[in-house]
C-alpha cells in the first residue's frame, strides 16, 4: 500500500468516505503476499508508525502472507545477533516483538486517530 498515494487522492483519509480497513484489505486481497521493508532489526522505524503496524494487523487478520526485509548492513548485523545464540535470538525477539500501537505515530493526527480507533473497536492495542 502506497500511503502517499491513498493520502494524495480525494478519496483519502479525511474524506467521510474513505475507509482506510477496505483499501488495505482490498490491495492485500489482491496481491495476496505483503512485503515489509526494515531499516534495522533493533528497534526498526517501521514498529514505530501506526500506518505500518495496521499494515501488518491488517495482514493477521486477512491471513496474507508476510516477508520481511532488511537493507545488507542490518541484515549483517542481524545474522552477528543471531550468531550469539540464546542470548542474540532473546535479543532480536524483544526487538521485533516491541510493538506499542498505542503510542505509534502519522504524520497526520486525523490518520493516526483513525487507525489507532480501528484498532481499538476491533482486538484492541493489547493484541496488536
Amino acid at each position: 500500500n502506497n500511503q502517499s498515494r491513498i493520502l494524495l487522492d480525494q478519496q483519502g483519509a479525511g474524506s467521510r468516505e474513505f475507509s482506510l480497513g477496505e483499501v488495505f484489505e482490498e490491495n492485500l486481497q489482491r496481491v495476496g503476499r505483503m512485503v515489509a521493508l526494515l531499516d534495522h532489526w533493533d528497534q526498526p522505524a517501521y514498529l514505530s508508525r501506526i500506518w505500518t503496524i495496521f499494515e501488518q494487523y491488517s495482514a493477521v487478520v486477512l491471513e496474507i502472507e508476510v516477508t520481511f526485509i532488511l537493507p545488507q548492513a542490518a541484515g549483517e548485523s542481524l545474522l552477528r545477533e543471531i550468531r550469539k545464540g540464546e542470548e542474540g535470538i532473546l535479543t532480536v525477539r524483544e526487538s521485533l516483538c516491541n510493538v506499542d500501537a498505542e503510542t505509534a505515530s502519522a504524520w497526520c493526527l486525523e490518520d493516526e486517530q483513525h487507525v489507532k480507533r480501528i484498532i481499538e473497536q476491533s482486538i484492541g492495542f493489547e493484541k496488536v
